[in-house]
């Protein structure tokens, strides 16, 4: 997503394919989407990107938080 008025354009919020591109060329070891059921206009869900995480082969580096709850990033 873009929004000129907030960023000045530039990308702030991804779908889980991007997600997934993204954690690749990084080399990200944890990929932590965040976010992604609070507002109405995300059309995907953490099942959405979980697949689209599997489909790319990194469904190794997904780690799933519960917002308010401490947990390891093991």
């Amino acid at each position: 997503m873009r929004i000129e008025a907030f960023g000045g354009g530039e990308l702030i919020a991804m779908d889980g394919a991007r997600a997934a591109s993204l954690s690749r060329s990084l080399g990200a070891r944890r990929a932590i989407p965040v976010r992604y059921d609070s507002w109405d206009h995300f059309t995907e869900g953490h099942e959405q990107i979980a697949a689209r995480l599997a489909e790319a082969v990194l469904a190794n580096r997904l780690h799933r938080l519960t917002p308010g709850i401490a947990g390891p990033l093991d």
